[in-house]
């Protein structure tokens, strides 16, 4: 196992987590190690527990929370007052892992062909999604319990962001609400006041747990079974990716009935409160020297993600090694 492009998927992931729409999946095939991970999950799930199979996760897990503890600050400022530059470098990320996951490609079958029209047109239709907003919120354990399940599928399948999952299901406030309200409440001392969030934020752990590991299962089979065929998809997703990173836009104050997080906004007082980040986006046409400028953090990103890659190759097929 190749130390060094575990932690750098780990550090990009943790990056991918801080951006608004960012898909951490995303960040690990860029860096060649999301079969690694994949096979690790899979075998621990199994309750197959080696130093072989605790490895990857530590070597990503770690250095992706560090990142997201130390850098959430930073990262939320420079998405938010400089969004082309910021964009336009995970653009280039995502395709500096284009030609790692080419050399993993065993043969460039009718089935991989297919896989890359189908990667792209499911992150095409995220970003339509995306455009047209989430439900409105709702509550329940069977709820909390579906939207665990698919944030965690979102944790290991490329081009998901598990907030935009949150989003689409109307339960990004429920999950951060409860989970706020949980913190009150060990700080209060108070089993009472503990016990409401729990009821959310346990279906939605199993929930989120059950998702992982029915998700790693899942591509675990596929890519042994379905290699050309799958890693087709993945090589889609990836590409399809850069659909939802347009960088050229612009936060716009919402307006009253627009919904912001899986909440309409049915005041001004409402409206004032929320905050930037949560703005939604428009397109904006760029002038000669921001399209330069995102130019060429688009190349930085390409390169950085390219020499990685270089740096930790391990062989074509890594997953395979157990």
């Amino acid at each position: 196992m190749n130390v060094f492009n575990h932690v750098a998927g780990g550090v990009l992931m943790g990056l991918a987590n801080l951006v608004p729409g960012i898909s951490g999946g995303t960040m690990l095939l860029a860096t060649g190690v999301y079969r690694s991970l994949i096979e690790a999950v899979g075998q621990l799930c199994r309750l197959n527990i080696t130093r072989r199979s605790l490895a990857p996760v530590v070597w990503i897990a770690i250095p992706a929370a560090v990142t997201i503890v130390s850098l959430a600050g930073a990262v939320s400022g420079l998405v938010q007052n400089h969004r082309p530059l910021a964009y336009a470098t995970f653009i280039g990320l995502t395709l500096g892992g284009v030609p790692l996951l080419l050399r993993q490609l065993p043969k460039w079958t009718p089935g991989a062909k297919g896989g890359v029209v189908l990667g792209v047109m499911a992150m095409g239709g995220l970003a339509i999604l995306e455009s047209v907003g989430g439900f409105a919120t709702t509550s329940g354990w069977v709820m909390a319990a579906l939207a665990g399940m698919l944030g965690g599928a979102s944790m290991i399948l490329p081009g998901l962001s598990g907030g935009f999952v949150l989003l689409l299901l109307g339960q990004y406030v429920v999950i951060l609400s409860a989970i706020d309200t949980f913190k009150d409440g060990i700080k209060l001392g108070s089993i009472e006041a503990l016990m409401p969030p729990f009821q959310t934020l346990f279906p939605f752990g199993v929930g989120f747990a059950l998702g992982i590991a029915l998700t790693a299962f899942a591509m675990r089979t596929l890519l042994r079974h379905h290699e050309s065929a799958t890693t087709g998809v993945l090589l889609g997703l990836l590409l399809g990716a850069v659909l939802g990173l347009w960088p050229f836009r612009v936060g716009v104050q919402p307006e009253i009935g627009d919904v912001i997080r899986g909440q309409a906004i049915v005041t001004a007082e409402e409206r004032d409160q929320v905050e930037p980040q949560h703005w939604r986006t428009e397109t904006f046409t760029p002038d000669m020297p921001e399209v330069i400028s995102a130019t060429m953090a688009v190349a930085l990103g390409f390169g950085t993600a390219l020499a990685v890659g270089l740096l930790g190759r391990q062989g074509k097929h890594p997953a395979q090694d157990s």
